[in-house]
C-alpha cells in the first residue's frame, strides 16, 4: 500500500532563535520605547509583570505565573516588574521569510494548556551541552506555532457540526475509521455526513 500527499507550503519561516532565563526584583523596569528587535513569546514562571504598549490596542497586559504572551517585532512598550524574584522565559526570533498569522500581529496572550511543557523544553539543552542543536530549537519553536495554529483553526460555520469529526480525524490521522463513524461523533446520518 502507498500513502502519497502534497503538503501545503510553510507560510513563514523562522531565523535567529535566542532564548532567555530572567529574574528580576519588583520595580524593575525593562524599555523597549524603539521597538522589539525580534518577535517573542513570553512565558511568566514566577511572579507578575505589567507590559504597557504604546500604539496597539492593547494597552496593558499584566501577566501572572502560568501565562504566556506573544509580543510582535517592532512592538514599543515598558515592563515593569510587580514582584521580587519574577521569572521569565523568553523565546526571541525573527521571520526568515513569509508572515506570521494575523492572530500574532499584535501582543497577545495565548491560552494554551501545555504552555509551560513547550516553553521549558526550549531550556533543556542548557542542561545537556551535547543537545544544544540549532535543529533542535527550530522543532521547538514549529512546534510551538503547530499548537497555536490547531487552536485558532477556524472552520466555517456551514461545518461546525462536523468539528468532532475533525478533531478526531487532526488527532487520530493514522486511523482508518469507517466513515459510519465519523457521522455518528457529529449526531448525522451517514448520507448527510458525505
Amino acid at each position: 500500500m502507498r500513502y502519497e500527499s502534497d503538503l501545503q507550503k510553510i507560510a513563514f519561516r523562522v531565523d535567529n532563535i535566542s532564548i532567555v532565563n530572567v529574574s528580576r526584583d519588583k520595580n524593575y523596569k525593562h524599555s523597549y520605547r524603539n521597538g522589539r528587535t525580534k518577535h517573542g513569546f513570553i512565558y511568566t514562571v514566577r511572579g507578575s509583570i505589567r507590559n504597557v504598549f504604546f500604539g496597539c490596542e492593547t494597552e496593558v497586559v499584566e501577566s501572572i505565573a502560568g501565562d504566556l504572551l506573544f509580543v510582535p517585532k517592532g512592538t514599543s512598550y515598558i515592563s515593569t516588574y510587580l514582584e521580587d524574584g519574577t521569572e521569565l522565559k523568553i523565546v526571541h526570533f525573527d521571520l526568515f521569510s513569509g508572515e506570521l498569522p494575523e492572530y500574532l500581529s499584535k501582543p497577545i496572550r495565548i491560552e494554551l494548556p501545555d504552555a509551560k511543557e513547550i516553553i521549558d523544553s526550549f531550556f533543556v539543552p542548557i542542561k545537556n551541552p551535547s543537545a544544544n542543536n540549532p535543529l533542535y530549537y527550530l522543532s521547538r519553536l514549529y512546534d510551538l506555532f503547530w499548537q497555536l495554529e490547531k487552536k485558532h483553526a477556524k472552520i466555517p460555520t456551514k461545518y461546525k457540526k462536523l468539528k468532532p469529526a475533525l478533531y478526531d480525524i487532526s488527532e487520530h490521522y493514522a486511523k482508518n475509521r469507517p466513515i459510519s463513524d465519523y457521522a455518528e461523533l457529529c449526531d448525522m446520518s451517514e448520507v448527510n455526513f458525505r
